[in-house]
């Protein structure tokens, strides 16, 4: 009859919250209800981070197969009864009738990535943290209860503060102009003497998705700029920004000076995107776009001819209904774990000129759910390190098998 042992007792997981921050601690209490004397190895409840990601591959005979892999982030254990695993005689602990409760305590280390979930119908990425008390039952079915908590992405005050004082200058792009209209996918003859030099500044360099708080109002500088004499006129377009106090939005201050000889552009068109990447095979990636900010910035100067420099102010909007997202989705923080990375990308071009080489940035604009008031959490974006890791990876677990987890 020992396998009826499980029928006996009953399991429930209680915890003060279901989202957390990493710094933060996990509290709750693990209920054990006795209906009938059990005997039992161990009382046990698990903290467990664990990243598990699967790709559709083509194998011989055009037959299709799922390669998985996984990987666990954190794992702690407490034992409340009896002992693990190996150290103690089966079913050696005896409990009576009655409910019992144990409670618990987990830290969430400020490394912890947050969590998320992304699936496609032939790969996905997901990250989750669960919560299971089980009871260890010899040559029975133990019992158990899960629980799922969530992890957010919060970037620190120590951090936030700087990016909304410091202008942050992104690297300076000259596209260079095609001279037919008929090059415009492989630029095979491009004119090396006529091209727009786009310069480009940002503050905030994040913004918060969640946590839509008003900041105080300061004016952004360049440091570099800070640091160099009243008089220098080539740094006075950056030379201070005002900051939006909505913590969701972010100035760009653009700067667009035309050397092309026979083109005068009248406007440029600046595109913030999120983008998901994925391994595939050797040196292919599978990557989803989503476009979350699209606007048109028309030069105050109207068209400009060569030599002619515009400098305009564009507020970027966070706006997670234009991504166009799959139901249920939404946009993640930045971030790279070991299977997956998230990361935005800032694009300036101009649809009246086909040029090779305009502005394309990666987290010119970091993304974070929350902000940290207790500086507990590490910088973001959130990046796995193989070195510092290394001893604690696991090999990967390569299966056949359906797409889910």
């Amino acid at each position: 009859m020992i396998l009826l042992e499980k029928s006996k007792v009953a399991l429930t997981l209680i915890c003060e919250s279901d989202t957390y921050a990493p710094g933060s601690t996990v509290t709750g209490t693990l209920q054990l209800e006795v209906h009938h004397t059990v005997f039992f190895t161990a009382l046990q409840i698990r903290f467990r981070g664990q990243e598990k990601f699967y790709v559709q591959r083509d194998g011989a005979n055009h037959h299709t197969y799922y390669d998985r892999r996984e990987f666990t982030h954190i794992e702690e254990v407490h034992t409340f009864l009896g002992a693990p695993e190996g150290n103690a005689s089966p079913g050696a602990t005896q409990l009576e009738p009655g409910v019992y409760s144990y409670p618990f305590s987990f830290y969430v280390p400020p490394h912890a990535p947050p969590s998320f979930e992304r699936c496609r119908g032939d790969y996905g990425c997901k990250l989750a943290y669960t919560l299971k008390g089980y009871l260890d039952i010899p040559r029975g079915f133990d019992a158990e209860v899960k629980r799922s908590i969530t992890v957010t992405q919060a970037v620190p005050v120590s951090q936030l503060q700087p990016a909304r004082e410091n202008l942050k200058l992104l690297p300076v792009s000259e596209a260079n102009v095609a001279k037919c209209l008929f090059c415009g996918c492989c630029f095979c003859c491009v004119d090396e003497e006529s091209f727009i030099r786009t310069e480009a500044a940002i503050a905030p360099a994040i913004v918060l998705m969640k946590s839509h708080v008003s900041l105080p109002v300061v004016m952004a500088v360049a440091q570099d700029c800070a640091k160099r004499e009243e008089g220098d006129a080539g740094d006075a377009w950056v030379r201070s920004v005002p900051v939006p106090t909505d913590s969701s939005l972010a100035l760009l201050r653009l700067r667009v000076t035309n050397f092309a000889k026979e083109k005068a552009p009248s406007r440029c068109m600046v595109r913030l995107a999120q983008r998901h990447d994925f391994p595939r095979d050797a040196g292919r990636f599978y990557m989803d776009t989503f476009t979350f900010c699209k606007q048109e910035v028309l030069f105050p100067e109207g068209p400009l001819h060569f030599g002619q420099t515009s400098t305009v102010d564009v507020l970027l909007r966070f706006d997670e209904a234009r991504a166009n997202l799959p139901s249920g989705e939404r946009l993640l923080p930045c971030l790279a774990v070991k299977h997956f990375s998230i990361f935005t990308e800032l694009q300036i071009t101009f649809p009246e000129v086909t040029a090779e080489g305009t502005m394309r940035q990666q987290n010119a604009l970091l993304l974070a759910d929350e902000v940290d008031m207790t500086n507990q959490r590490v910088e973001m974006p959130y990046i796995y390190n193989v070195r510092l890791r290394a001893a604690a990876d696991e090999p990967p677990v390569w299966q056949g098998g359906r797409n889910s987890f």
